[in-house]
């Protein structure tokens, strides 16, 4: 018995077309980028609509944003461009030029230290693959390695998740970071209990570092002196230096400032303040030997950083989880 197939009036270019509609914010964005007609672009779309039934993208005064059935398909549609992808590389695996596209993605502390060597390395071992950095919140990064947008990513104290593989990378201190005083005590350490007594500028309360210092100092019975919240590295860095406040950072985000005198840091004690950088990779995305090697590349990167001192404060805790 012959058995009919249903063949889906569809093809590769509609879900590519949808998939920058919506990670562009735009129809128009979407067409500059694709180097398409607006009006073709929006056919397709459409098209790619009647053929499933239902409604993938509005359009608002903030631009195109998907509906619920539009954020369904764009993780699933971003994970068959990545296997369309992949072909090419898949076929001509087994040597020569490592080639193709990776998309990184660093929480803001961590790109502050290592994004520029990690791009000096990759121009100098990998120019042949296209790489594509992306800083953001530890949270907003963990959901889209989770979806498939992300190859690789650092992430803070991760949750498990079945789409990615995670492993324990580097264990970080935190420290009081301020303008230098010469008090004339010369302290490398102070205790968590003088976060009570210093005006502190801090992420807010959805900022994974936040989350981390709340949740230990109230395990320790400490309450933090907070009079600023800021989700932005370089203003906290700014306003820490030049006005007054302190901050609880690790090391390596102000170690320039600190080389050229204009900050201080001060390791947080009674009890000692860590947290766990975690190297987290796609299940979704499928390994690519471009991706295998960008990874490689960001380990021996993060590992040199630890033991050159500019990520002082670290120590490398390679365990898969």
């Amino acid at each position: 018995m012959v058995h009919a197939e249903t063949v889906w009036p569809m093809d590769i270019r509609q879900l590519r077309y949808f998939v920058a509609v919506v990670e562009l914010g735009s129809f128009s964005g979407a067409a500059r980028h694709l180097s398409v007609a607006q009006p073709a672009l929006s056919r397709h779309v459409r098209a790619l609509e009647e053929t499933l039934g239902v409604t993938l993208v509005r359009r608002d005064t903030q631009g195109a944003r998907p509906t619920e059935a539009g954020e369904r398909l764009l993780h699933q549609a971003s994970a068959i461009l990545r296997q369309f992808d992949m072909v090419p590389e898949v076929v001509g695996r087994g040597g020569g030029v490592v080639t193709g596209r990776v998309v990184v993605g660093l929480p803001t502390s961590v790109n502050a230290v290592l994004a520029r060597p990690l791009i000096r390395a990759w121009r100098e071992r990998l120019p042949a693959v296209e790489l594509h950095v992306i800083e953001s919140l530890s949270g907003f990064l963990q959901e889209w390695v989770a979806a498939g947008r992300l190859d690789i990513c650092l992430l803070y104290d991760p949750r498990p998740e079945r789409t990615i593989d995670i492993e324990s990378m580097i264990c970080e201190e935190l420290f009081l970071v301020g303008a230098p005083v010469d008090d004339g005590h010369g302290l490398d350490e102070v205790p968590l209990k003088t976060l009570e007594h210093v005006p502190l500028a801090m992420p807010g309360a959805t900022h994974a570092l936040r989350r981390h210092v709340d949740r230990v100092s109230l395990e320790n019975g400490v309450r933090p002196n907070v009079v600023v919240e800021i989700d932005s590295l370089g203003t906290m860095k700014m306003i820490t230096e030049l006005d007054g406040y302190f901050t609880v950072l690790p090391r390596g985000p102000v170690y320039e400032e600190i080389q050229a005198g204009r900050m201080a840091a001060r390791r947080l004690t009674a009890p000692l303040v860590t947290r766990t950088v975690s190297l987290a990779t796609s299940a979704v995305r499928g390994r690519t030997r471009a991706c295998e090697e960008v990874k490689r590349l960001l380990v021996e990167t993060a590992e040199r950083l630890v033991d050159e001192g500019v990520w002082r404060g670290a120590s490398v805790s390679r365990q898969t989880t």
